[in-house]
């Protein structure tokens, strides 16, 4: 029997909300004690980042780009400060893990010539430092991969590598399996 409760998109699950409320409670200690155990490991990743790529510039400005249901990604798209490439018909798509960031693909994107291919970095909702929710992206694999498409379709991009790092893997390779 499911239940009306304010955790009705969850169908399937049977627990009343004080359940919810419970065991929501105990995960949000689990993740406060590993988010104190982890901070020292992902500041020294941070300094990392700063002494190994500090300079780096990507050509490319933070774009956003906004769906008709309210979702929006935001993007590098290195297309502006190059009008003309080596590989006009190719395309190096980049999707990043969690947490992820422009400069994860930084090293391979500094190895290209300038004007080598279209090097667009992909930030899916969530992957961007700003709540996933938004229009009727709620964060599914599906969902990432229909926005990845309606990405592609927009911007025109027909064919396309895909540069996958961690959970940025699974949208990417699912994407690839439904549009080979």
């Amino acid at each position: 029997m499911i239940q009306d409760n304010k955790y009705e998109q969850y169908l399937y699950d049977q627990r009343d909300d004080e359940t919810v409320d419970k065991q929501g409670s105990i995960v949000q200690q689990y993740c406060d004690k590993n988010r104190k155990q982890l901070l020292p490991a992902i500041t020294k990743q941070l300094r990392y980042e700063q002494e190994n790529y500090n300079g780096f510039q990507s050509n490319s400005l933070i774009l956003r780009m906004d769906f008709s249901d309210g979702s929006f990604v935001q993007y590098t798209d290195n297309i502006s400060s190059n009008q003309s490439f080596q590989h006009s018909n190719r395309c190096i798509l980049a999707i990043p893990g969690v947490p992820g960031s422009i400069k994860d693909f930084a090293p391979i994107e500094k190895r290209l010539e300038p004007n080598f291919c279209r090097f667009i970095h992909l930030f899916l909702p969530g992957f961007d430092n700003i709540d996933e929710r938004r229009g009727q992206y709620v964060g599914t694999l599906q969902d990432g991969v229909k926005m990845i498409n309606e990405f592609s379709n927009i911007l025109g991009i027909q064919k396309v590598v895909i540069m996958m790092h961690s959970l940025g893997g699974f949208f990417g390779k699912y994407f690839a399996c439904l549009q080979p």
